[in-house]
């Protein structure tokens, strides 16, 4: 949360380290969602930089707000269809499993790592409203339900995370259209999913969670991924962007690399919008670049070069 790792440690936040930005407008809306003067007194101290402030107040709201409610307990729900925010990972993968466009997706499970999900609910579900996790280790009660529930785990015994071993266990088994989801450092290994391609197989390559990646971890999400998530990262906005075909969203964007991409994300966008014809939106690069964004309870599409002021509320410090 805030570029700031967390660490749970029986179902308890207990440490954070320095947030490295003050300002999103994704966390800024949910905790504006959640409501309250925890959530307020948060959103003060980020702003103003108090760094032990926000660190202990980013704790307290963790464990009063997300963690009281049921969040990565082993008995948590992994079966939820509902949709947390408008252009999120597993939310696109969801709808792309409804409309049939792939056949499993390749992501991430508090308590369980690297999984393989096969029909919408357990796709959302097995995430809900996690922003990245990147260090877990198993739980056997949560390793029961995945098998009830059809999720498989790559490493139910080690709980490690590992995007390319999923995708290689993903074609082991037989799997030819899926998307996997790479994060942070992670995406520095893309270049390797994207080898594992060939005639008979399509593999999805979504790049997340970009705060803080080096330029040329940000080459090769340019270079690779079919979809990438900006966060605060300066470099993606410097050397993804200008390749983009597309984009979704205006205060966190969410660059469309490839055309098969754009095919991936339409799902999503009907589910949003049944009135907004994608079809009608032709991908370019450039000034022409179609940005998709809400406008009340509608889509709309405007040329980027239209745009007056693409950053009026983005993440800052970019970094």
């Amino acid at each position: 949360m805030f570029g700031s790792y967390v660490l749970i440690f029986r179902g308890e936040a207990v440490y954070a380290t320095p947030s490295p930005i003050r300002y999103c407008p994704l966390m800024y809306k949910l905790l504006k969602e959640v409501g309250g003067p925890a959530a307020s007194r948060l959103l003060e101290d980020f702003r103003m930089e108090r760094e032990i402030e926000s660190r202990e107040g980013l704790l307290r709201l963790i464990n009063e707000i997300i963690l009281s409610q049921g969040a990565y307990r082993p008995d948590r729900p992994l079966n939820v269809c509902e949709a947390n925010v408008s252009f999120g990972a597993s939310e696109i993968m969801m709808d792309a499993l409804s409309g049939h466009m792939i056949d499993a997706a390749a992501l991430v499970m508090n308590g369980m790592g690297s999984v393989l999900t096969f029909t919408p609910g357990t796709t959302q579900g097995v995430v809900q409203r996690m922003t990245g996790c990147f260090f877990t280790t198993p739980h056997s009660l949560l390793l029961d339900r995945c098998l009830e529930e059809g999720v498989y785990p790559v490493f139910p015994f080690t709980g490690s995370i590992d995007p390319l071993a999923s995708a290689r266990e993903a074609l082991r088994l037989g799997i030819r259209r899926f998307a996997v989801t790479t994060a942070a450092s992670y995406n520095s290994r893309l270049d390797e999913i994207a080898c594992l391609e060939n005639s008979g197989s399509v593999i999805y390559r979504l790049a997340l969670c970009a705060t803080a990646v080096d330029r040329p971890t940000a080459a090769k999400m340019s270079d690779h991924g079919d979809i990438v998530w900006s966060c605060a990262s300066s470099h993606v906005r410097e050397v993804v962007a200008p390749r983009a075909i597309a984009q979704v969203g205006l205060k966190i964007p969410v660059y469309i690399m490839t055309q098969r991409g754009f095919e991936l994300i339409k799902p999503r966008l009907k589910a949003i919008d049944p009135q907004f014809d994608a079809e009608t939106v032709i991908p370019v690069t450039g000034g022409r670049r179609p940005v998709i964004c809400h406008r009340g309870n509608r889509l709309e599409m405007i040329p980027a070069d239209q745009i007056r002021d693409s950053c009026s509320d983005c993440p800052s410090p970019l970094i």
